[in-house]
């Protein structure tokens, strides 16, 4: 039963949800359908080609142009409305974030176990990223409900059909967003390790969970090797391999020396025209193995600046208000929006990951999940290419564990002591990040010099 406190604080979260309903909905209706964020036209034309042709070209991971297709059935393309559904899908996302927080942590007081979930949904439903996201047609916003839909079915009690339809949305998330390949393996590793309890049961188990999970990607790469008679998974990805390693990489955090070269300064005007790569997909992989190959020291370089950039502050958002070439980095919009961001993603990396490493979860599966999740995002990154945004995924994580520091007595000194050298370690990492970042950024607008 709950008292008439608990009822009210429950009553001032649901306003607060709702206000930033209308805010993502106000946000809709201001964007103009002419202004297309990163991605999102290269998306949009793929899946009105499909519509109209038939034809499913493999410039782009293939579920969101199917689902933008299947949607032209009634939408007519109107970008408009296809912008809304992703409205209400990031809305969903809310509530499964709601779903999720409900199910992990076991507090003291009723109070707390009841406002917890309420906390990390309003959190959420104010993060800049998910609001700026939710807006336009890319891959972060589908890609992190099935996340979320894989949570909610594995945190309960493991159960065979749960395994399958898992193992299904793991596959439909590879075709998503294709760095999240290694997801499925993970993913069957955790459902054998819960499902059978011999080891030799649990090596087969992974191996048989994998082949389900990876059907989807086996059948479309079977539509492709119809089509183009060899195997291929989407041009994308062989194009984000070799501007990766090559010569020059345009966006190279050197952690050693993060000041941005010639190149890189001029690669940030935005008055220069961007150039089309005249190379086959098989030739750019051949081009960018032979260069890994040649030079293994770089590689390894790139792949630690790589790693640093996907948990560098945001700037995706800038997308909302029509990017750095409406409004410069300098502009009072650019900085609001800028800092606003950097203080929420601040918080819940540092308090967030903190939490994470140092809490024994009373349901373990969540931080098992989480890992699988998080490493998942990140490994293929460190090969090819990595954004700020490519943390998206997983941001959600963060954002539940430094909610439940709020619903703990304990203080973060308390946390950070338990495993001070690992922590303390993961901070330094974090902070020589984001100033080889902030340098990197600032250097290639040519404001150091």
């Amino acid at each position: 039963m709950l008292t008439k406190e608990i009822q009210k604080s429950i009553n001032y979260f649901i306003y607060l949800i709702f206000a930033s309903v209308i805010l993502r909905l106000f946000l809709w209706y201001l964007i103009p359908e002419t202004r297309f964020a990163s991605d999102e036209l290269g998306y949009f034309n793929t899946g009105i080609s499909l519509y109209q042709n038939g034809y499913l070209e493999n410039e782009w991971p293939p579920i969101v142009p199917i689902l933008i297709s299947f949607l032209n059935l009634m939408l007519d393309e109107n970008v408009k409305y296809f912008r809304l559904f992703w409205v209400c899908l990031d809305i969903i996302n809310i509530f499964l974030i709601f779903q999720i927080s409900s199910k992990i942590f076991i507090f003291e007081d009723n109070q707390r176990s009841v406002l917890f979930p309420y906390s990390c949904a309003l959190f959420y439903a104010l993060y800049i990223p998910s609001i700026s996201f939710s807006q336009f047609l890319t891959s972060e916003t589908p890609a992190l409900f099935l996340i979320l839909l894989i949570f909610n079915i594995m945190l309960g009690k493991i159960k065979i059909y749960k395994i399958f339809v898992a193992l299904t949305l793991s596959g439909a998330l590879v075709l998503v967003r294709t760095n999240l390949l290694p997801i499925v393996l993970g993913l069957s590793l955790f459902c054998s390790i819960y499902y059978f309890k011999s080891i030799a049961s649990r090596v087969i188990g992974t191996i048989m969970f994998s082949i389900f999970g990876y059907m989807l990607l086996f059948t479309y790469i079977g539509y492709n090797y119809s089509i183009y008679d060899k195997i291929t998974l989407t041009y994308g990805s062989s194009y984000n391999l070799y501007i990766g390693n090559r010569d020059h990489y345009t966006e190279d955090l050197n952690l050693f020396n993060p000041l941005a070269t010639k190149e890189q300064i001029n690669d940030r005007n935005l008055s220069t025209p961007w150039e089309r790569l005249e190379l086959s997909e098989d030739e750019m992989k051949d081009l960018a193995i032979n260069y890994i190959k040649d030079h293994p020291l770089t590689f390894v370089r790139r792949a630690i600046g790589r790693f640093a950039r996907i948990f560098a502050p945001k700037t995706a958002q800038l997308q909302l208000i029509g990017g750095e070439g409406s409004y410069p980095i300098t502009n009072f919009y650019s900085l609001t929006l800028l800092i606003s961001s950097l203080f929420q993603y601040s918080f819940i990396l540092f308090v967030g990951f903190l939490i994470l490493i140092n809490t024994k979860f009373e349901n373990f599966k969540f931080k098992f999940l989480s890992s699988i999740t998080i490493l998942s995002s990140i490994i293929l990154c460190l090969i090819a290419i990595s954004k700020p945004r490519y943390s998206f995924p997983f941001d959600f994580i963060f954002i539940i564990c430094s909610m439940y520091f709020f619903y703990k007595e304990k203080s973060l000194i308390y946390y950070f002591k338990k495993n001070k050298f690992i922590n303390l370690s993961i901070i330094f990492l974090i902070l020589w990040f984001w100033i080889s970042w902030f340098i990197f950024s600032l250097s290639s607008r040519g404001m150091i010099f």
